[in-house]
């Protein structure tokens, strides 16, 4: 029988990844998710080490991470552009990642009455064909 991704074809299976810790780190599965990583510009090389060494434990592994985009704060206001995305792709291109917008997956968040955006970033490595 096929399987239609929600059959009994397989069970979802999760596993914790510590920081830091990239030669312990092995995906559960095919898939990476994160959210509310991409702020603090000095979580940047530990994140993006951790999921270099996931996605080479699994090289069919896909890497997708949730990124509210925000300006820098000044008094005011907030800045054009969103330095805390420029500095993970910097980091990620470093560490041998290529990051890419999902198409089509940018959403309004529901909490706060500003509605910040949020996009769904595909973290994978460069060697990978597309």
């Amino acid at each position: 029988a096929a399987c239609d991704g929600l059959s009994e074809c397989s069970t979802p299976d999760s596993s914790h990844a510590a920081w830091n810790a990239a030669s312990e780190a092995e995906p559960a599965g095919g898939l990476v998710l994160g959210s509310d990583l991409t702020y603090f510009v000095d979580d940047h090389r530990p994140l993006c080490d951790t999921i270099a060494a996931l996605l080479a434990a699994r090289p069919l592994a896909r890497a997708v991470l949730a990124h509210q985009r925000r300006g820098l704060l000044f008094r005011g206001g907030r800045t054009p552009g969103d330095h805390h995305l420029d500095h993970f792709c910097a980091v990620a291109a470093a560490s041998g990642l290529r990051v890419t917008a999902v198409p089509g997956a940018a959403a309004e968040a529901a909490s706060g009455a500003a509605g910040e955006n949020v996009s769904l970033l595909e973290v994978e490595a460069c060697d990978r064909e597309r």
